[in-house]
């Protein structure tokens, strides 16, 4: 596909010091037509049906509101004054996202590189490319064009205005986290780097409480520098301003993506040694007390935090909703919403390929005498524990910013609704993780529990499930009846139920247990 690795960085011999895309344009396709081809044909459908109802969706929702909504000046003065907080949420939430995953996630997995080498600007291309395979980048993208529509509606000439300045946000915010995502781990690989990026990341929490305990929240969204970029989107009589705001985020992008190459290029050249003394510490060992099935939690509970793709990703999940929830206070009836959110993006951590967190160890798990149920129920108690945890701390969090006590029916459904997202998500995950488990070594923080063109899938799936069932109970709330939420839950209970049930029994053949245990060990 390449050159070999210790060929392909040729700094200074042409173009720009330190920069070779040479080998992009023949690289780059190749590995999306080998990954194609790799894939299977349901995935490949789903992907493809989820690419058509995402552009849909981006561009006929725009274009619906900007047409048939009437223009109402309060309406656009209360998306403007809430549109450059949206933005910046988006720059910090996809940074967040790529500081915790080392610059982004692969298209091949780092075991497969020594047979298929990269250049730095293909695996840095790629990493951007599986950007939109993340649901909640592409919700919140959606999100910021339909805004956009919405204050430009009557005005076909502002709205095309407006949609290339929000593109070009996207694309610059994009580019730039990648940037950072990369320098990161390269500070990380230095001696003291970890201690220096907890250290930032400490900091930055806590000017963030700091400012939302003091009240001063509203004055520090009201003088982001997002506002100018906004004010230059739909300002319709300045074009000198809109043109500097667009080359200056153009060039953003430009800077950012070949700054990054470099990067990625010192990163490929760390030794296995160095890599693998990144990647793996080592741990006293722990006491075996308790029952069988204690001790096999508390295993895959070590294994979750030891994981650094799993640790960064449980820390990711839980501060960008909880910053979310503090800013913005939101009424009890749309709390539901929140365990949704969260328990399925918890899911996609591992829960979706659960038994690949075991890596080649699941042969020697898979040997131990114990009942064949337990090693299933120890992976989904810890997984129940995971999607639970960050939905208990982000609806604390919101709860406590709604500001009025609830009524015991929107009480219920919050409840329920939390209970029921879990329940969907773990139903799910122990039914695909038995169907169709993959290789995947869960040790790098760039790994990930299945191939992006799957993991999409799963991602739309329980998005969709979990987000419909949270509207149901939001509604359910909002009628006064305390019985409603939790006849709704039962329903869910006993389907989920028999879900899980089903999954066990299953999991009890020692054909489909062989299967799984020999796919996730890679033999």
């Amino acid at each position: 596909m390449s050159r070999p690795a210790g060929m392909i960085w040729t700094a200074g011999r042409r173009g720009i010091p330190g920069v070779d895309l040479s080998g992009l344009r023949h690289e780059l396709p190749a590995l999306l037509a080998f990954v194609w081809q790799t894939t299977g044909r349901r995935e490949r459908w789903a992907l493809l049906c989820a690419a058509a109802v995402a552009v849909g969706v981006g561009i006929g929702v725009p274009l619906a509101v900007a047409t048939f909504l009437p223009p109402d000046p309060e309406v656009r003065q209360t998306v403007l004054v809430v549109l450059p907080a949206a933005w910046a949420f988006f720059a910090v939430s996809i940074l967040i996202s790529a500081l915790a995953s080392s610059g982004g996630r692969e298209l091949l997995p780092r075991n497969q590189l020594p047979g298929f080498p990269l250049s730095p600007a293909t695996d840095h291309a790629a990493a951007l490319l599986t950007i939109p395979l993340n649901v909640a980048w592409t919700l919140q993208s959606v999100s910021l064009l339909t805004a956009v529509a919405v204050i430009t509606a009557g005005a076909p000439g502002l709205l095309v205005q407006a949609t290339v300045m929000t593109t070009l946000w996207i694309l610059a915010a994009s580019c730039l986290a990648q940037f950072a995502g990369w320098a990161a781990e390269l500070l990380r690989s230095t001696r003291h780097g970890d201690t220096v990026l907890r250290g930032l990341a400490l900091a930055a929490v806590a000017v963030g409480a700091a400012v939302v305990l003091s009240g001063h929240a509203r004055t520090v969204l009201d003088s982001l520098p997002t506002t100018s970029f906004v004010i230059a989107a739909v300002v319709v009589d300045d074009p000198a301003r809109f043109a500097v705001a667009g080359v200056g985020l153009l060039v953003v992008a430009v800077v950012s993506f070949l700054g990054a190459i470099p990067l990625v290029a010192a990163l490929s050249r760390r030794s296995v040694p160095q890599v693998a003394a990144q990647d793996t510490r080592l741990r006293p060992r722990r006491s075996s007390t308790g029952s069988e099935l204690g001790w096999l939690i508390g295993l895959d509970q070590r294994m979750v935090l030891r994981s650094a793709p799993l640790r960064r990703g449980l820390a990711v999940l839980t501060v960008l909703p909880l910053l979310a929830a503090l800013l913005v206070p939101l009424p009890w009836t749309a709390l539901t919403i929140l365990p949704a959110l969260v328990a399925s993006a918890s899911g996609l951590l591992y829960g979706v390929n659960a038994f690949a967190l075991d890596g080649g160890g699941a042969v020697w798990r898979n040997s131990l005498p114990q009942p064949a149920a337990q090693w299933l129920d120890a992976r989904l108690i810890v997984l129940v524990q995971v999607c639970g945890g960050g939905a208990i701390v982000v609806v604390g969090a919101a709860a406590l910013r709604a500001g009025q006590a609830p009524s015991a029916a929107e009480l219920a459904a919050v409840v329920c609704a939390a209970i029921t997202a879990v329940l969907q998500v773990i139903s799910r995950c122990a039914r695909w993780s038995i169907r169709r488990p993959f290789p995947a070594v869960l040790r790098s923080s760039r790994d990930a529990p299945a191939p992006p063109v799957s993991l999409a899938g799963y991602a739309v799936a329980l998005s969709v499930a979990t987000t419909l069932s949270a509207t149901l109970f939001a509604l359910a709330g909002s009628t006064g009846a305390v019985a409603l939420p939790v006849a709704i839950l039962l329903l869910f209970l006993i389907s989920g139920t028999w879900s899980l049930r089903r999954a066990a029994t299953a999991f009890e053949s020692p054909a489909v247990r062989a299967r799984v245990t020999a796919t996730v060990a890679g033999t």
